[in-house]
């Protein structure tokens, strides 16, 4: 009998070696595990399988996380491309649609149409292509972005000046011409600065900064300005700020100075401001921060509002509970940071500059644990499962798993420098990241 067995095992085992493959990755794993569970990989070929990863040059580096709904849009590699994907089809459908220069915000879906920003200094807004279809509308003269007139169908874009005849030097505009809107473009706006970061609709109205650093307010309906302040002097950095949230009558965002400024949705005007102090001496050496003073202390994290406080980080070295009602500090936490603060329960969790993940008590600023992930990198992103695993992200692409008392499960090796913080996953996972050489990945939690 023994015989026979062995017989029939070594049969199967040459004519049908998948099944016993399959039955080996059914094994029940001792303790909660990260698995990689599909993702959207830039290729260079438009027509190859996006499931298929591409070696991308330093050069066409991603400049903005993938954003949507059921359809993911992001940059590509790609002269004056946009890459979409279907995210409930395991993203392996692509298309490939011509914008005026890269993509360099997150794309919004809001309102049945995506909202646009590039490093050429357009904002638009794109009708989807209607019947249940969330697909851009980016069809018809569009085609010319990606040939010999691609300068050309820009400048016609633009708004136009026209000058009065008989003004001296310097000439004076009078009034311009409309720009010519492309197909399926509801509107355009054209500016001399780039745009960043991620554009906020609230109360009919987009929020949206420039490298400049503006923060600027558009109507929804016509992309016409409505009004534009400036932030801070401009010291030609860039860098990425996603710090913009709206509260009641209020458009709240951070600048590259550490401060915090409140401005009326409807004229700009200032309303308060808050500079969130750097950490002291007594509190670099307690938790081991480098000397000071800081040398970026901006405010780059989308703050976090908690009831009748707002939690805020400069990215080095302080953490701050700060009353809406009196803006005055609640309570510091020494750690400064680039990512989100996100909620666990009733508490919050940090993610510092100095690779740390920290759960911390919202009402006190309490630290109740704290875990060092890494040593080499800023934590860039966390992510809350629905089962409450925690999800957080290096900035150079190393994905940690941990538990809800800060205990590390599992990890990945590394995988590139990430682009932005996580997002929901599909069906298949619990979240995705998007990379700046490699499109976005996405991860689930595997239980025993």
């Amino acid at each position: 009998m023994r015989k026979h067995f062995i017989f029939i095992f070594s049969f199967m085992l040459f004519y049908f070696p998948n099944s016993f493959a399959l039955a080996e990755i059914g094994l029940v794993p001792q303790k909660p595990s990260l698995v990689e569970a599909g993702g959207a990989f830039v290729t260079w070929n438009p027509a190859s399988p996006s499931s298929e990863p591409a070696v991308v040059m330093p050069t066409m580096r991603l400049m903005a996380p993938y954003g949507g709904q059921e359809v993911k849009c992001g940059p590509s590699p790609f002269t004056n491309t946009m890459s979409c994907f279907s995210f409930f089809k395991n993203a392996f459908y692509t298309r490939n649609y011509p914008i005026p220069g890269k993509i360099a915000t997150q794309p919004v879906y809001y309102d049945h149409s995506w909202l646009i920003g590039t490093t050429k200094g357009f904002l638009l807004r794109v009708e989807d292509q209607g019947l249940h279809s969330q697909w851009p509308h980016l069809v018809g003269n569009n085609v010319n972005l990606w040939g010999l007139l691609s300068r050309q169908m820009m400048s016609h874009m633009r708004h136009q000046p026209i000058y009065a005849e008989g003004f001296q030097a310097p000439s004076v505009p009078v009034d311009s011409v409309e720009p010519k809107v492309p197909d399926g473009v509801k509107w355009v706006f054209s500016s001399e600065s780039g745009f960043l970061s991620t554009p906020i609709v609230s109360q009919n109205r987009v929020f949206a900064l420039s490298t400049s650093p503006y923060l600027q307010a558009f109507s929804w309906d016509t992309g016409k300005l409505l009004w534009s302040v400036r932030l801070a002097p401009d010291n030609n950095l860039h860098f990425e700020n996603d710090s913009i949230v709206t509260l009641g009558d209020e458009a709240i965002v951070g600048n590259s100075l550490g401060m915090v400024q409140a401005f009326s949705v409807v004229d700009g005007s200032l309303r308060w401001h808050f500079q969130v102090p750097s950490a002291d001496s007594v509190q670099r050496t307690e938790f081991h921060l480098p000397a000071g003073p800081d040398r970026f202390p901006g405010v780059v994290a989308r703050p976090l509002v908690d009831g009748e406080k707002m939690i805020v980080s400069n990215s080095e070295s302080m953490t701050v509970g700060l009353s809406l009602k009196n803006h005055q500090i609640l309570w510091q936490y020494p750690e400064g940071s680039v990512a989100e603060i996100k909620k666990f329960e009733e508490n919050i969790l940090v993610g510092s500059t100095s690779g740390k993940i920290a759960l911390v008590d919202h009402a006190t600023g309490r630290e109740l644990w704290m875990k060092q992930i890494t040593d080499k990198s800023p934590i860039a992103s966390i992510y809350v499962t629905k089962e409450n695993f925690i999800l957080v992200s290096n900035s150079l692409g190393n994905i940690f798993l941990l538990n809800e008392k800060g205990l590390l499960l599992d990890s990945t090796k590394m995988l590139g420098e990430v682009n932005g913080e996580f997002f929901q996953g599909n069906s298949n996972s619990d979240a995705c990241i998007t990379f700046a050489h490699q499109g976005f990945r996405c991860f689930r939690v595997i239980s025993p």
